[in-house]
């Protein structure tokens, strides 16, 4: 009969969110914290490491990101300094180089810096921003250490070793046959520690 139904629309001002956000006792101050809080808290969830981390740890991480933006070629993080921070990519993509070659690109989700802060050692790799700009959320060493416990400790040693490039033969052991073909055999090794 080409009658539509009603909308029923409802909208919230910034200021009107920054004063509920205070009333359920959150430390945001101004508007634009009050609309970035959300976008934060989003964020922090969609990183693989922060998935075993409680809503209440999800919070500190969030009140904890630093916004950083950079320009393209802008070098973040170059190898043989000393770490004092971890990065969680917002927006953009980075390039990984090590020893000046380049290794890999990241982008929106990925984290860095986690290896010199958990083993207190210089940087292994020089981040270099490769879009037209970057968004990096940098959390401190002492809050990073402060999250990072239990579950998501365990993880990200674990990922470490993975990416570990020094693992001769000799460090593995054999598994199973996983299948075989005109190429050779594929086998299931383990690190042996």
């Amino acid at each position: 009969d080409g009658a539509s139904a009603g909308v029923r629309l409802g909208f919230l001002t910034k200021n009107r969110l920054a004063g509920l956000m205070q009333k359920l006792g959150s430390s945001t101050a101004t508007p634009e914290q009050a609309v970035e809080y959300p976008r934060r808290v989003m964020l922090a969830r969609k990183v693989h490491i922060f998935r075993h981390l409680s809503d209440e740890q999800l919070v500190k991480v969030a009140q904890a990101f630093e916004v950083h933006k950079f320009d393209k070629d802008t070098v973040v993080m170059k190898q043989g300094e000393v770490a004092s921070s971890f990065f969680v990519i917002a927006a953009g993509e980075v390039t990984v180089f090590i020893n000046g070659e380049k290794k890999r690109t990241m982008a929106k989700n990925a984290y860095l810096g986690e290896r010199a802060l958990l083993f207190s050692e210089p940087r292994t790799a020089t981040v270099v921003v490769s879009s037209s700009e970057a968004e990096l959320w940098c959390v401190n060493k002492a809050t990073f250490m402060d999250i990072v416990k239990g579950k998501m400790h365990q993880d990200l040693m674990h990922r470490i070793r993975l990416q570990d490039t020094n693992i001769a033969l000799k460090d593995v052991k054999h598994v199973k046959v996983i299948g075989t073909g005109a190429a050779g055999v594929v086998r299931l090794v383990q690190h042996k520690t």
